[in-house]
């Protein structure tokens, strides 16, 4: 048995896989095993597995194409090791993540080690002054321990989800990934499997480790679905939602009959309900119909028609009234006026406004990058510089301000 297991779930994306491939090898951890889980892809996604020769990669393929939810739970019963992570095949994974996230479990006793991502925007994205971009936010270079109740109220809240255990962004025990599995007859449910897995590892522990600065390069390409949901509802969003073979997977529990994140993932919170009865969350129900209008307007800004889920979300208002027509009105304005302060990126010299939030932005062009394996060569140089800028500012403070 391996100590950690990396799964890596594709599907007909080769040239992404290659990438996501050599970064989970490249790892400096040494006890770990690689699971490649191949949806029903043509021959070129095993002759890239094939192409690396190496006696850390397991390879598996369905015998259907499966939705991911499904091809997420094949790939996870493939895996041996005592911790587990998931790579997708759009991610690139830093070389330290796997020894950094084992060391901290070690000397905490935790079990669940919960990671920040950057994201890298491919040269072919939407939106032109974003290609060939990488994005890192400020991070305290400092580890926590976060409670999971209070991680829970964050998701049943729909807030952001960046510091919650998704198996995208940790290592968790495999004792607890069972537990869930126990409790909910599989891990991974629809329809969005990172935040039911989520779900199921917070309910098996009270807290949890969590790293505040990046091992992962999360990748936004056209062929992303997450990506795709939330920009344009484009191609890779319809084929996932074609795959469900259960149309209430998608949606239904909580009324707008929209596939956009907003609904998918309240949908996803909303199931889990019915495995764990005494959680004391609620879906907040305003947030989830401003995310829903913000969404829209994003979709309907990129070029995607959204007449006809402009017109269920009005029905829907109508027998629900959750806000006042004047209320979803103002949404709609305040996220069209977002968008137009996003046109900043147009400008010369637009990433020094980034960093007024907190993101540091590179281009690919001026730091010598072209794709995401390049990109996370540059990111390691790039989130040394930031921890090492972090530990001399702590420094100073600790220096004029003891601590008594």
């Amino acid at each position: 048995m391996p100590k950690v297991s990396i799964v890596l779930p594709t599907r007909e994306r080769p040239d992404l896989l290659k990438f996501a491939l050599a970064s989970a090898l490249k790892q400096d951890y040494e006890d770990f095993e690689i699971v490649v889980s191949d949806n029903y892809s043509g021959s070129q996604t095993r002759q890239v597995v094939e192409s690396f020769q190496s006696p850390r990669v397991r390879y598996f393929r369905t015998k259907e194409p499966l939705s991911m939810p499904d091809s997420w739970e094949f790939a996870l019963k493939y895996a041996k090791g005592e911790y587990i992570t998931f790579l997708t095949d759009d991610s690139y994974m830093l070389p330290d993540a796997i020894s950094c996230a084992m060391a901290y479990l070690g000397t905490s006793g935790k079990r669940i080690a919960v990671w920040s991502l950057c994201t890298y925007f491919s040269p072919d994205w939407i939106e032109l002054e974003r290609r060939n971009v990488l994005y890192i936010s400020d991070s305290s270079f400092q580890p926590r321990l976060l409670q999971s109740a209070d991680s829970l109220a964050t998701l049943f809240d729909l807030q952001s989800a960046g510091r919650v255990p998704k198996l995208l962004n940790c290592l968790a025990h495999r004792e607890l990934v069972e537990k869930a599995t126990e409790v909910q007859g599989r891990f991974f449910l629809p329809p969005a499997p990172d935040y039911a897995g989520a779900v199921g590892l917070l309910q098996q522990t009270e807290e949890y480790i969590f790293l505040d600065w990046p091992l992962c390069i999360n990748g936004v390409f056209p062929q992303s679905i997450g990506a795709s949901q939330r920009f344009s509802g484009g191609k890779a969003s319809k084929d996932f939602v074609a795959e469900f073979k259960e149309k209430n997977e998608v949606s239904g529990l909580i009324g707008p009959d929209i596939h956009v994140p907003a609904v998918i993932i309240a949908q996803t919170l909303e199931t889990m309900r019915k495995f764990y009865p005494t959680m004391a969350y609620q879906i907040n129900q305003k947030r989830l119909i401003s995310d829903i209008i913000n969404d829209l307007v994003v979709h309907e800004s990129n070029g995607a028609d959204v007449g006809q889920e402009w017109r269920t979300l009005q029905v829907y208002l109508k027998n629900n009234p959750v806000l006042s027509t004047h209320m979803v009105r103002r949404l709609k304005i305040y996220s069209r006026l977002r968008l137009i302060l996003k046109k900043v990126r147009q400008l010369p010299f637009w990433e020094y406004f980034e960093q007024l939030r907190g993101i540091h932005v590179y281009s690919g062009d001026r730091n010598g990058f072209s794709n995401i394996q390049e990109c996370g060569e540059v990111a390691v140089e790039l989130i040394s510089k930031m921890r090492k800028g972090r530990t001399k500012v702590l420094s100073d403070r600790n220096h004029k301000f003891p601590r008594r």
